[in-house]
């Protein structure tokens, strides 16, 4: 049995997930056990949109249904015009983003949902970014969501 023989309402192994070619989270390995899932064990072995889960307990199991592949999050500071002073004012992070890669750089495109369907707009303006595995950086983002110019903050 695999991935694609799972009803959609069907509960999900660990084995059943190696097939599903989703991201493992950092420092995570496959595991063979026909063992089902619990939205925890979902969530901490891969990347997936918690949203699709938020109505299960992190103690059941969630269903095929539910495993959507998501992004990690990365929190924005408010734009400004140039990366230096995103550095420099940005100490703020209200707005959360999600890349399909842990540390985004160049090149690099980001989300306003964890499902990566919609593009980040960010006018070309400068962000300073925290989280995932990224800090101490602004990014100069397109209205394609993709990051053009990076700034190193030097701390």
């Amino acid at each position: 049995m695999g991935w694609g023989d799972l009803a959609s309402n069907q509960m999900v192994s660990f084995t059943d997930s190696q097939s599903g070619y989703f991201t493992l989270q950092p420092g995570q390995s496959t595991v063979v056990s026909n063992q089902c899932m619990t939205k925890n064990d979902a969530l901490t072995k891969y990347v997936l949109d918690s949203s699709y889960m938020e109505d299960y307990a992190s103690n059941q199991l969630v269903p095929k249904s539910t495993w959507v592949a998501g992004g990690y999050p990365i929190s924005l500071s408010l734009p400004r015009i140039t990366g230096s002073s995103a550095c420099i004012f940005g100490q703020s992070f209200p707005t959360t983003v999600y890349s399909s890669v842990l540390s985004p750089f160049l090149g690099d495109q980001l989300f306003t949902n964890g499902s990566l369907t919609v593009a980040f707009q960010g006018n070309d303006l400068w962000y300073e970014v925290s989280g995932a595995s990224v800090g101490g950086y602004s990014y100069q983002i397109n209205n394609s969501g993709v990051v053009i110019d990076t700034y190193d903050c030097m701390y």
